[in-house]
């Protein structure tokens, strides 16, 4: 028994750098393949994430209805109120509601942000959110701090905003 252990131990002895050079290298292949797994070394990022924005914007500008389930199928109606279908109320639609000027983005609020091109009611209200939580903003470029707002979104509001 005592020979087993001497020829393991002999063996480690004469083979520590081996073992440690590959547990390092095994290491760093892991570590590798979970930063690429979570996009850190991924090339061109932001293209996707533009094209990805504007097919969001082309989505929202669509007056298209999201579902093609009847309305009655879903909103109970009552015999006494008298229900409107989404169907027959009126589309507020953003094509006919041009920007008149140039929008404040440190005081407009949320149906004034809601006209700029690829803004929605969501954009819109993380922009309106950020200005509350951290103040006004200090230039246009700003914007750009808001989740979903890249370098494509900016480039068709920049000239239709000001602070």
């Amino acid at each position: 028994m005592k020979k087993e252990e001497n020829a393991i131990n002999n063996f480690l002895d004469n083979n520590k750098k081996v073992i440690l050079g590959i547990m390092l290298i095994l290491i760093a292949c892991m570590t590798a393949y979970l930063l690429w797994r979570e996009n850190y070394w991924k090339p061109d990022m932001e293209k996707r994430v533009d094209l990805l924005e504007e097919k969001i914007s082309k989505l929202e500008n669509k007056n298209e209805p999201i579902a093609s389930v009847p309305v009655e199928n879903i909103i109970p109606t009552s015999s006494s109120a008298s229900a409107v279908s989404v169907a027959e109320a009126p589309k507020a639609e953003k094509s006919s509601a041009k920007v008149t000027g140039k929008i404040n983005i440190n005081s407009a609020g949320t149906a004034e942000l809601d006209l700029l091109p690829g803004i929605g009611l969501v954009y819109a209200q993380r922009i309106v959110d950020y200005r509350t939580t951290n103040g006004n903003y200090g230039s246009i470029e700003d914007i750009k701090k808001i989740k979903g707002i890249g370098e494509a979104t900016f480039k068709k509001i920049k000239d239709l905003i000001t602070i």
